[in-house]
């Protein structure tokens, strides 16, 4: 699956009928969607250009041989600047050698910090999809591929939903759509974020030092790594508090009421049991006590 997410209007289950039936989820779908639209599009640009300018097999070949007294004591990120020059001392092949490689290992790091985005993506998407539209693997809830579902749950089993879990106007007031909205909230951030890095890597074109693509890398890191938590808390919060209709939300409450007086009542005999059970053994200590001393006439005289 890709990391988009669609829509589907109507989804038919096999006795009830599933719905994307709000439009604060529509307009979250939209939300995230456009977002990992403009994260690819920018990802897809940046790469093109690296790999157009940067990455070629013949890049250090075709760079401008710029003669420059300092140019012995500029670090290699230094080098990464006006126009796309590099500044090589002529007539030192060596030299030139070393400062390519640095720039070509350079723009390979930025390279793959725009891969690590874009392949992180997916990991929420899924589960949001999951959530609200479909499909889902069910006991497997960890899968998104239909073959691989297919495969996990067995010969004869059909495990694969396409429908949506949530009910054609379900109540919005119950847990599921708290935690699946918190969820849409925390994925949109991580979103912006990401976003974000990639926009400050557009801006600041060549002018980006090492140092500062490795705070970059770090902050990417950090980022996805509470971002995949969250999700994976979050969806798992979703799925154990499922959606439900109004006609089963009641009949969950009148079987919830039954419970409820069953375990009462249960309480309520189990204290009677346990005060008959004392009763009678007070009355049998007492009746022993009496034998004991024959104040009965009925026990047995040894005497």
């Amino acid at each position: 699956m890709g990391a988009g997410l669609g829509k589907s209007n109507v989804l038919v289950g096999a006795s009830t009928e599933y719905v994307l039936g709000s439009n604060d989820e529509e307009r979250y779908l939209d939300k995230i969607d456009e977002l990992v639209s403009k994260i690819t599009a920018i990802s897809i640009e940046l790469s093109e250009e690296y790999n157009r300018e940067f990455l070629r097999p013949d890049f250090c070949n075709r760079v401008a041989l710029v003669a420059s007294q300092s140019l012995g004591n500029l670090s290699s990120v230094n080098l990464n600047g006006i126009n796309h020059t590099l500044g090589i001392v002529a007539g030192d092949p060596e030299f030139k050698e070393n400062m390519c490689n640095l720039i070509v290992k350079h723009y390979i790091d930025r390279i793959n910090l725009i891969s690590v985005i874009v392949s992180s993506l997916e990991y929420c998407s899924d589960r949001v999809k999951a959530l609200v539209v479909g499909p889902i693997c069910e006991g497997h809830a960890d899968i998104f591929n239909k073959d691989e579902c297919d495969t996990v749950c067995g010969a004869g089993k059909d495990c694969w939903r396409e429908q949506s879990l949530i009910p054609k106007n379900a109540p919005r007031d119950q847990t599921y759509f708290k935690i699946l909205k918190e969820l849409n909230d925390e994925f949109i951030n991580s979103l912006e974020t990401l976003k974000n890095v990639l926009v400050q890597i557009t801006d600041l074109k060549n002018n980006i030092k090492d140092e500062e693509l490795k705070k970059l890398i770090i902050e990417v890191q950090k980022e996805i790594s509470a971002m995949k938590t969250k999700c994976n808390e979050l969806y798992y919060a979703a799925l154990l508090n499922p959606p439900y209709t109004q006609e089963e939300l009641s009949q969950l409450n009148q079987s919830a009421g039954l419970r409820d007086r069953l375990y009462d009542a249960s309480v309520d005999a189990r204290t009677r049991v346990d005060t008959d059970a004392a009763m009678l053994n007070k009355g049998m200590g007492e009746f022993a006590d009496k034998n004991a001393i024959g104040g009965t006439g009925t026990g047995v005289n040894t005497r």
